[in-house]
């Protein structure tokens, strides 16, 4: 929709200038993302793998199965080509909460995903039901850091999308000197 300006500004992406130049204008920094492998250590133990060593990325997980949210491209170019190879396995699901689920019922090792979302989703999936699950999930590795955006479309009138984001990043600044920005981020991460 940002690419055919149908939509005027798209939320959270990363700053890629070259590779969209269908994005016009990027916001200051509003959130930094941190890309990181989560486990099922419950499963893994089970079946005498150690966690606890210093695991490279993504060499020490060619044995490993992922499931990975659909669209999502979190991991390096190498991670994605071990999967073309066949020496990781993925399986792509809709969603980070499918994924998670995946993964907190032993049916696959890994999932990548955002910090803050999985956090997200997995307070949502342990307050519905299961809450036994939550000792089967661990942080094993943060993988990538990422800046999100907003970003304008190059479909939208300039002189508008600049005099927007003049004030968008205006406010923002202020909320996150204020600590409202936090105070938002973890108010649904923990």
């Amino acid at each position: 929709m940002i690419k055919n300006g149908s939509a005027q500004a798209i939320f959270p992406p990363h700053y890629f200038p070259s590779k969209r130049p269908f994005i016009n204008q990027y916001s200051v920094p509003l959130m930094t993302e941190l890309s990181a492998v989560f486990c099922n250590e419950t499963a893994l133990k089970a079946r005498g793998m150690n966690i606890d060593v210093n695991l490279l990325w993504p060499d020490s997980f060619m044995w490993a199965k992922f499931a990975l949210s659909r669209g999502g491209k979190m991991g390096s170019k190498r991670f994605w080509q071990a999967i073309t190879d066949k020496r990781i396995k993925a399986n792509e699901v809709n969603g980070p909460k499918n994924a998670i689920e995946m993964m907190l019922r032993g049916r696959v090792d890994y999932h990548i995903n955002d910090l803050v979302t999985v956090a997200w989703y997995l307070n949502s999936i342990l307050s519905n039901h299961n809450p036994e699950l939550k000792h089967k999930m661990k942080l094993v590795k943060i993988i990538a850091e990422e800046a999100g955006y907003l970003a304008t479309s190059t479909g939208w009138e300039p002189a508008q999308s600049e005099e927007f984001m003049i004030r968008f990043n205006r406010q923002f600044l202020l909320m996150h000197n204020d600590g409202i920005v936090t105070d938002i981020i973890e108010k649904y991460a923990h």
